[in-house]
């Protein structure tokens, strides 16, 4: 080749220099091509080349090929297109696939894997499968953390930091239409020999998922979709009631064998791809990765046949069904992550029994306690105690001064206290896993969760409700939070989202919604003039980041409930207060009994304190805690000033007009009644800083907070006061049910019967600091068998065991013998080819003798059983191999110690051809 023009000799704008590059343009700056000379710009262009085709010939040697060698020769041959951006745009192009050429020639041509598909337990029960999803310790997705880089992914210049990786992101199952089909068939999407029955994937951005394949009758890219996600985070159990390749009824048949397969993906979405967009010509067009393999080989496939389990192991019971939980006792620390707590009766009867009021174990309704666990393998349940302890703790002693002792990171075990096996956890709690725990047929699950107000999902509110005992005569009701145009309306008292005055941190208003815009954190609750916050202490918590807690309020008719409680003046305008006192202060009236009454003479220089006829329990921790209420007492025709918790029917409609460019709250006559305002504050325990005078304890009968009222020389009594409210409301009497009579005789008989009002949020979990810790002295006793005010729950299983060997149920399970299908019509599903015929009899004991008789008297066949399958097949053959005839027939099953059964069947069978027996 010769420098310029078309590189041929001949060509007259050609040169006499040779070269070993042609048409280099500014790619040879130093003149590598030409012995170190450089040379002027040279392309097709500069030639004035006519387009057309170009033949090249490629060589490699010279070498010697001596007798019997080998010598590879790899040839490449890098070609792209440039739709627009000029000639050179191509060649930019060119030159990026050909740095992919190199790189998959740099990796001996392997592409990258997908990850390892996972294994599958699968528990045969009635008419239903359960399915377990794991990972064995040397799959290269062992704790979901497959990450593999793809060499072959080419960043964008505007994006040279561009995720090279593909990540684990989901798995799938599939139904397999009989034991021969491959994993070919479900790379191919053939739903004939292959179904989806079940798929989950991370909860994050990313739920559909489109691969781009080239079609050569198309000449075009085609979309396949690959994933079309649930979104809703990994699952590593599921119950399967179908059969996908069913046409009419598709309840899985008891006794059929059904086959699946599991495959493991990847996600990577460096650039996506659109088709429609020159830009993401070199876009992700794969951004599905499947795996191709197993641990030690290719994809298993698995045979399952569900079945009746009643008859197994001499008579099988199982108490608790597929996600059943056991009652989870709370022993040391306390929180619950995202789990929704539920305290026992028992326990609440024990805080409730008086002094400390508080539970020392807390014991949880099943399925409504800290620690996730849950039946996922019924069969393997055994009758036991286990204790569930974090480990390896990192927590914070002492945050921002607040005493917290929010565990940052940790692991747990578990351990069965009749073996003393013990189960460590596979990760640390800060990541979402439900660990299997098949041998004990539990998952557990211990998931650290971001607080309320802390970037938090939803703001870590979780639920709430509210109960009355008797649903007919709902008596009491709240305020509703109204937004309005003006942010000072009184009804506007929940403060969220981002209007002027948002100074909640809950800008998507999770809060305005709480049982209906009706219960709210005291810190996001209004400042103004109806409103329940306290300036100065709301803004506080706010810095503070004071615990918010999952608690019951309970009001109730029965006085030996009721919380000894300080009631707080809530008119806004002293002059018109009993005793000219300023809002939020206490009341200066005298204080009462349960009954209304002044307590004079025992008292007679008590004021500001009454009952309020209920109680609240903080449900983490298992203590009863402090409750205050208001009242207004310039609303005396709203049983404002009588001191107790009381209030009217009457919420008034206060309206609000501009008048000289200001606004005035009773223009036009409005006022804001708000039942009298007796305002619900139920204050937390909260754990300041050793030796802190801001230390709210539990519930002390309300001498704290009297006391701290009573301080007048403290300037900042009123903050340390309200930064422990924790929940606020304003509650009005439902006229409908409300009475004159009712409080003839007794001033709390509007109280028609108990209301219960459970406010939940999710909460960390925290080791036992300052107050809340175990005396040292007990850690100390010998046989201390606790955690050190870590984390520790304790639970039994007797009531959600399976018996085995239940002899009841043995013999019960023998009147569920049958022989299917019954009558025989020449065919049954059991079937495998035209040539058999195959009844099953089923539900059989482990141990039994099957005798098939004539009606005669003749004994046709005998069968011995002593396995773990609960059926036998009949090929409907005597016991010489010879086929039956049609007819009736009795088959007598003895299942010694148990007893025996007798069942009937009738066969119609197909015309057969005696002469091959």
């Amino acid at each position: 080749m010769r420098y310029g023009g078309n590189a041929h000799p001949s060509d007259e704008e050609a040169t006499d220099i040779e070269t070993d590059f042609m048409f280099p343009g500014n790619s040879d700056p130093c003149g590598w091509g030409q012995n170190g000379i450089p040379m002027p710009n040279w392309t097709e262009e500069t030639a004035d080349n006519a387009p057309g085709d170009r033949l090249l010939v490629q060589s490699s040697g010279p070498f010697t090929l001596e007798p019997g060698a080998v010598n590879d020769i790899t040839v490449g041959v890098v070609w792209a297109r440039s739709f627009e951006g000029g000639l050179m745009a191509s060649v930019n192009k060119m030159l990026n696939s050909d740095e992919l050429a190199q790189r998959l020639f740099e990796n001996c041509f392997q592409v990258v894997d997908g990850p390892d598909a996972p294994e599958l337990t699968i528990v045969e029960m009635d008419k239903k499968l359960i399915f377990h999803i794991w990972n064995k310790p040397l799959s290269n997705n062992y704790m979901e953390a497959y990450n593999d880089r793809d060499p072959f992914i080419l960043c964008p210049l505007d994006d040279p930091d561009c995720d090279t990786q593909y990540k684990f992101q989901g798995y799938k199952v599939y139904q397999l239409k009989d034991p021969t089909v491959s994993i070919t068939s479900i790379s191919e999407h053939n739903t004939e020999f292959a179904r989806l029955v079940f798929q989950c994937d991370i909860q994050d951005n990313v739920s559909q998922i489109v691969n781009y394949y080239w079609d050569d009758e198309l000449k075009a890219n085609v979309p396949i979709e690959e994933v079309a996600g649930d979104n809703q985070g990994i699952l590593h159990s599921f119950i399967l009631e179908t059969d996908a390749f069913a046409t009419r009824d598709k309840t899985l048949v008891n006794h059929k064998e059904y086959y699946f397969m599991a495959i493991a993906y990847a996600h990577n979405d460096y650039l996506h791809y659109d088709q429609n967009d020159t830009d993401t010509f070199h876009g992700q067009r794969k951004a599905f990765k499947m795996g191709r393999k197993g641990v030690g080989g290719s994809i298993k496939s698995y045979s399952v046949v569900p079945h009746l389990i009643e008859p197994e192991s001499g008579g099988t019971k199982i108490q608790g069904e597929y996600g059943d939980s056991p009652a989870i006792t709370q022993v040391e620390g306390h929180g619950a992550g995202a789990n929704i707590l539920d305290i026992s009766e028992e326990t609440e009867a024990e805080i409730m029994s008086g002094p400390p009021w508080k539970a020392d174990l807390v014991t949880y309704k099943p399925g409504f306690g800290p620690v996730n666990v849950q039946i996922v393998e019924p069969m393997n349940v055994p009758n036991d105690n286990f204790t569930i302890k974090m480990d390896s703790v990192n927590y914070y002693y002492k945050a921002n001064s607040t005493m917290t002792g929010k565990v940052i990171d940790a692991n747990w075990y578990i351990v069965r206290e009749s073996t003393n096996d013990t189960v460590r956890s596979e990760t640390f709690i800060s990541t979402n896993f439900d660990q299997l725990v098949l041998e004990w047929g539990l998952s557990v699950n211990m998931t650290q969760a971001a607080v309320p107000f802390d970037r938090s999902e939803n703001n870590g509110y979780l639920t709430s409700s509210i109960e009355f005992e008797d649903k007919t005569q709902e008596w009491l009701t709240f305020v509703r939070d109204t937004d309005r145009q003006y942010n000072n309306f009184p009804n506007n008292w929940i403060r969220s989202g981002y209007a002027p005055g948002d100074y909640s941190g809950d800008r998507d208003e999770v809060y305005e919604k709480v049982l209906q815009a009706t219960w709210a954190p005291f810190k996001q609750t209004s400042r103004d003039d109806h409103g329940p916050a306290f300036s100065g202490a709301s803004m506080s918590i706010n810095t503070k980041k004071q615990r918010l807690a999952n608690v019951d309020l309970v009001i109730t008719p029965d006085r030996d409930k009721w919380t000894r409680s300080p009631v707080i003046e809530m008119g806004f305008e002293p002059t018109l207060a009993i005793g000219g006192v300023e809002k939020f202060e206490l009341r200066a009236s005298p204080s009462i009994d349960k009954f209304g009454n002044p307590e004079y003479p025992d008292n007679p220089d008590s004021t500001g304190m009454g009952w309020f006829p209920g109680y609240a329990i903080d449900v983490e921790t298992g203590e009863r805690l402090n409750i205050m209420y208001g009242e207004s007492s310039w609303l005396g025709g709203d049983n404002g000033d009588d001191m107790m918790w009381n209030p009217s029917d009457r919420e008034g409609s206060a309206l609000y007009h501009r008048a000289n460019g200001n606004i005035n709250a009773n223009f036009g006559g409005g006022q804001a009644f708000f039942g009298g305002k007796h305002y619900i504050y139920i204050m937390g325990h909260n754990r300041i800083k050793k030796k802190d005078k801001n230390e709210m304890p539990a519930y002390d009968e309300g001498r704290f907070i009297y006391e701290k009222f009573n301080d007048t020389r403290n300037r900042t009594r009123m903050n340390e006061i309200y930064m422990s409210a924790m929940w606020t409301s304003i509650p009005v009497l439902e006229s409908r049910f409300f009475k004159a009579e009712d409080v003839a005789n007794d001033p709390y008989g509007f109280i028609k019967n108990e209301v219960r009002i459970k406010l939940r949020v999710t909460s960390w979990y925290a080791v036992d600091v300052y107050d809340f810790a175990k005396p040292d002295s007990i850690m100390e006793l010998p046989g201390y068998t606790g955690n050190f005010n870590r984390p520790m729950y304790t639970f039994n299983t007797e009531d959600i065991a399976t018996l085995r060997g239940d002899e009841e149920t043995g013999i019960m399970a023998l009147d569920l013998i049958r022989v299917v299908p019954n009558p025989y019509y020449g065919f049954s599903k059991f079937e495998r080819t035209q040539i058999d015929n195959t009844v099953k009899i089923t539900n059989l004991p482990q141990k039994c003798t099957i005798s098939i008789y004539a009606l005669n008297g003749t004994l046709v066949k005998r069968i011995g059983k002593d396995n773990d399958k609960t059926s036998v097949d009949w090929y409907l053959k005597n016991t010489y191999g010879i086929p039956i005839a049609g007819g009736v027939y009795i088959i007598h099953i003895n299942a010694f110690e148990l007893g025996e059964k007798i069942v009937k069947f009738m066969g119609v069978l197909r015309p057969i051809d005696l002469t091959s027996y």
